[in-house]
């Protein structure tokens, strides 16, 4: 983790310079519908885009990181025939994503790895249909069993009050 957040800054000014484009630090993004959604990034990028910086300390002698990400389970990405890297919908990290970008409303976000050897960038699209699919579970979550811990914990643990 340390070697993650040492590199974050420069990290973050190769993906600037990559692409020409100012990235905006930020703090706590809360969903103005459902306020007691919120979620943090590392940046935003203009007015829809979000980017997540990852420095692996496991990479951080490599020299290319699509063949890295590839070999190395923690990220399950695939490869499709085009050579194109993806975030299987599956994924951990795809739920995290879908949650940030739907909770700011953006329209896409960039997982941009960095190991001071290489970068990768694999941009992740807003999909609807998944957000869909599991607010309901994530609301169903929230006020069944976050709201009431946070208003009375004894109540759910059957304590007197």
């Amino acid at each position: 983790m340390r070697y993650g957040l040492a590199n974050e800054e420069i990290a973050r000014k190769s993906y600037s310079s990559k692409y020409l484009i100012d990235v905006k630090e930020c703090g706590l993004l809360v969903n103005p519908e459902n306020p007691y959604l919120c979620t943090s990034s590392d940046c935003l990028i203009g007015s829809d885009g979000l980017i997540e910086i990852n420095c692996p300390y496991s990479a951080k002698n490599c020299k290319n990181l699509k063949e890295f990400c590839i070999s190395y389970k923690k990220y399950g990405l695939t490869v499709h025939d085009d050579g194109s890297i993806h975030l299987p919908s599956i994924h951990k990290f795809y739920y995290q994503i879908q949650g940030q970008l739907n909770i700011t409303n953006r329209k896409w976000r960039d997982l941009f790895l960095w190991c001071g050897e290489d970068i990768l960038t694999i941009r992740v699209n807003r999909d609807q249909h998944f957000w869909n699919n599991n607010l309901p579970k994530l609301m169903q979550f929230y006020f069944n069993l976050t709201l009431p811990q946070i208003l009375d914990p004894r109540v759910t643990r059957n304590m007197p009050l």
